[in-house]
């Protein structure tokens, strides 16, 4: 704990491409951004139900883009995937509020291999 890094998001920005893991313990955390893990990362968490729940929930002031103007999908998504391959994503809840609901969990274009 005294080493763990503050998100998901931050940690996908240092871990580099190909046979890494990411592991996520149990807990609730609060995404304030959208994370973009590179090709060959796996993200592990605890487990979906009971004690050992790992739960990553969008910040209740997550901004939505305005689809009058040009949205940019994969920014209103906990998790984005553009081109990735060899991602694997286990044993993690993805959530938000019912007062704030944000477009989605996990977002992918042009990936493959891609596990969750």
């Amino acid at each position: 704990p005294e080493t763990a890094w503050k998100s998901l998001a931050y940690a996908c920005e240092r871990v580099p491409e190909g046979g890494h893991r990411i592991q996520v313990a149990s807990g609730t955390y609060t995404a304030t951004k959208t994370a973009y893990p590179k090709s060959g990362v796996t993200i592990v968490g605890e487990g979906m139900i009971g004690e050992k729940l790992t739960r990553i929930v969008a910040s209740t002031d997550w901004t939505l883009g305005d689809v009058k103007v040009q949205p940019k999908p994969k920014e209103e998504f906990l998790i984005a995937l553009p081109k990735c391959k060899k991602v694997v994503i286990n044993n993690i809840d993805f959530t938000s509020s019912k007062e704030h609901r944000i477009s989605g969990a996990i977002w992918c274009e042009g990936g493959a291999d891609i596990q969750i």
